[in-house]
């Protein structure tokens, strides 16, 4: 019980705004964010507050505890950081940023992987086509 008044007074505050200076985010998905319980929490707890917040797990990220959560429409993922951020045994939350690979890999063996980038290279006797492959550099480049 103590628990749930806890989340409501935390959830009262935020509303009422800050004063402290807002964090900017790059490029994230909007709607979802990354949050992180710290070891110990129960799954309960764990469940209790996203329940309160109205969110929802979509997926469990790798083996640290990190969960992928969907948030209630017309929720700002700003505002459910701090929420998040506020609610005891929350570890960290964060938003779901987007990355992608902005150059060719450095794999020592990358070019005798022509069918991803075949520039008609010799790979174990055998000289490839040039173009002959998937593109992947030029793909990389797009996406």
């Amino acid at each position: 019980m103590r628990y749930i008044i806890s989340i409501c007074i935390i959830l009262s505050i935020i509303a009422c705004g800050s004063d402290s200076p807002r964090k900017t985010f790059s490029a994230y998905k909007a709607g979802e964010i990354l949050v992180k319980f710290k070891s110990g929490a129960y799954e309960t707890r764990e469940s209790d507050t996203h329940r309160l917040i109205g969110a929802e797990v979509i997926k469990r990220v790798g083996r640290g505890g990190i969960a992928r959560v969907k948030l209630p429409e017309g929720t700002s993922v700003e505002m459910a950081i701090k929420t998040y951020e506020a609610t005891p045994g929350v570890e960290y939350a964060e938003p779901n940023y987007m990355v992608k690979a902005t150059v060719i890999p450095d794999d020592a063996r990358f070019t005798e992987q022509w069918g991803l980038h075949n520039a008609g290279q010799t790979v174990k006797g055998v000289t490839g086509t040039t173009g002959a492959d998937i593109k992947a550099p030029e793909a990389w480049d797009i996406t």
